[in-house]
């Protein structure tokens, strides 16, 4: 893929198709794209509020019935459903915490937010703290980030969770995270490195292009990420490296990377030594 033309990875997405794939359900993924209390009146069921809430907590009902109620629970505007949701963070199965974390979403109410940076921290699911991070960016609040912080600072937090967030405050600019991505520019994981710099520099807000020069030429980051670093330095200097007709940015093999990465280094020496002329 061209660099230039790398999607930029939205986090909401990602979980989605997370989860859609966890439950092993193409039209439970259709159906939630809809409104859930409509989806379950067309089937004839009761979405009375307690209703939902009875189905949802009966480990014998239909999974992806219950998955729509906690949906629905979300959607409905009722003050109660934030408890009954809350109340199945808990459960043992994990697609059901999922389900309960999209409708926990739905509410946008702040009041979750320790209960999410519960999960957030110390659920035995890694898929399902990475769905935390949805509900607790639909809360809007910098309560929310602060317990987003405290997620990335987590001894034992799985890597993937890690990378996860940092896509996530890359993909939401609106929240006041320049303090939190600057310090991930020290981080031990060169991947969470170059992430950060790429996240600051599309805002604007790196303070040197020296970073992105060294996590392109100096570490063995994963392509897709390298070519995200590439892209930003060109985009930012109105340049291109090594342009070798259409299918060359596509090649994947380590000489090509190579050669992109010695012409950068030509290219900023060359840079600095204008500038400091």
């Amino acid at each position: 893929m061209d660099a230039k033309t790398t999607p930029n990875r939205s986090i909401a997405l990602v979980l989605t198709m997370i989860f859609a794939c966890s439950f092993e359900a193409d039209t439970l993924a259709s159906e939630m794209r809809y409104d859930a209390m409509l989806a379950l009146e067309e089937k004839g069921f009761d979405t009375s509020f307690d209703n939902l809430s009875s189905t949802l907590q009966n480990e014998d009902a239909d999974l992806r019935t219950r998955l729509l109620a906690a949906l629905a629970l979300g959607q409905s505007g009722n003050p109660q459903a934030l408890d009954v949701l809350l109340a199945e963070l808990n459960n043992s199965n994990m697609k059901i915490r999922g389900g309960v974390l999209r409708g926990i979403s739905e509410t946008r109410d702040s009041r979750a937010i320790p209960a999410l940076e519960s999960v957030l921290l110390s659920d035995g699911s890694p898929a399902v703290r990475q769905a935390s991070l949805s509900a607790l960016a639909k809360t809007g609040t910098g309560e929310a980030i602060s317990a987003i912080a405290r997620g990335l600072s987590v001894a034992n937090q799985n890597t993937g969770v890690r990378i996860s967030i940092v896509e996530f405050l890359r993909s939401n600019p609106s929240f006041d995270s320049r303090g939190l991505l600057e310090s991930l520019l020290l981080d031990e994981n060169w991947e969470i490195r170059a992430r950060a710099a790429v996240a600051l520099s599309e805002r604007g807000q790196l303070k040197s292009d020296q970073v992105l020069v060294d996590v392109a030429t100096s570490y063995d980051i994963p392509h897709y990420v390298w070519t995200d670093v590439v892209s930003r330095l060109e985009d930012a200097h109105n340049t291109t490296f090594f342009s070798e007709g259409p299918s060359g940015r596509s090649r994947m093999d380590m000489n090509f990377k190579q050669r992109v990465n010695a012409e950068i280094l030509d290219w900023w020496s060359n840079k600095n030594s204008i500038e400091q002329q």
